[in-house]
């Protein structure tokens, strides 16, 4: 490498940091563009690396750990998913991102700065510490899409499209909160409780980490969520109904979910503590390695439900219905059901 060479790659570099100048939409075709260290054709996983200017077009990248990328492009097949969900503290500064399809994951500790995003997807994701400055979008769609401790400074979000986007303990400045107001976006958890106010139907949310603490969340709906290492304290979640929902070593500790609905849902590694799940209707669904401590189960109905390696701890049952239960090393639970070796 020439001194020359070396020299405009540094310039362009410091171009980018001091000007604050964008080549997110520049075409990455010169050669001096391309000067990272070299990236096998097969590598999909990184660790404290620094890219700059580098076109991914073919391997998806998969685990990234502490690593930068600046003006680089990523332009992969519209079925290739892009990081997984064990990827963290990753940077983004002036980079293009063309036919990405996410789905179903979680995004941990992401700048994007000054960045281009077109013809990209984003489906159930839950972004959690995400710091995102000054984007731009060209047919670009949010959808269940879960905000979580983030970050937004002049986002436009007018030019994308967003299915009910839920934003919990973000900082987002003004000309970011103007740009969400025709969307139905739910800011904060005292949106989320407008929103349960309205029995609004939640479908498709990945939620993980997160505590909801003195909520009155009755009424509100819940289809096809995901609560991963949750944790509920003093929530009202009267009248409310869980569809196909899935809660993992989440806690749920002083609930009034008097009269709720459960269908298809499964509890596993919970642990539910003195709560009022009295009148609940549990219909098709399972509870693994749960623990139930001072619960109230009067006059709830219990139809077709697997209940494996629970433990019952002075509740009450009184008024229950049963049919269809099946009980595998549950021996804490009333004897109506009849347990299956």
């Amino acid at each position: 490498m020439t001194l020359l060479h070396l020299l405009k790659q540094i310039c362009l570099i410091l171009l980018v940091f001091f000007t604050g100048h964008s080549f997110a939409q520049t075409p990455i075709m010169s050669s001096f563009l391309t000067f990272s260290p070299p990236v096998h054709k097969n590598q999909s996983a990184f660790y404290k690396r620094s890219f700059y200017y580098v076109h991914f077009d073919r391997h998806p990248l998969k685990y990234l750990k502490d690593c930068s990328f600046v003006g680089s492009q990523f332009s992969f097949s519209v079925s290739t998913p892009f990081l997984h969900s064990a990827s963290e503290d990753n940077s983004f500064l002036s980079c293009s991102f063309y036919n990405l399809r996410s789905k179903k994951m979680f995004f941990n500790k992401i700048n994007l700065h000054q960045s281009y995003f077109e013809n990209t997807i984003f489906s159930s994701i839950m972004f959690s510490e995400l710091s995102l400055k000054v984007p731009e979008f060209k047919n670009v769609q949010f959808n269940s899409c879960v905000f979580y401790r983030s970050t937004f400074t002049f986002c436009d979000f007018s030019s994308a499209l967003l299915k009910q986007p839920i934003f919990l303990d973000c900082t987002l400045d003004q000309q970011s909160l103007v740009t969400l107001r025709n969307s139905h976006a739910i800011i904060g958890f005292k949106g989320l409780e407008n929103a349960a106010k309205k029995e609004t139907t939640l479908q498709n949310h990945r939620f993980r980490s997160i505590s909801f603490l003195r909520l009155h969340l009755s009424t509100m709906k819940w289809q096809d969520a995901d609560f991963n290492e949750c944790y509920f304290e003093n929530v009202f979640l009267r009248s409310a109904s869980f569809n196909r929902t899935s809660f993992f070593f989440t806690d749920f500790i002083n609930i009034n979910a008097y009269s709720s609905h459960i269908n298809e849902t499964t509890f596993s590694n919970v642990l539910i503590e003195n709560s009022d799940f009295s009148s609940v209707t549990f219909n098709k669904s399972v509870f693994s390695n749960t623990t139930f401590r001072n619960v109230r189960f009067n006059n709830s109905i219990w139809d077709s439900v697997l209940l494996e390696n629970c433990t019952f701890i002075n509740c009450s049952f009184d008024g229950t219905s049963q049919t269809n239960v099946t009980l595998k090393n549950t021996p804490s639970f009333p004897k109506i059901a009849s347990p299956t070796k």
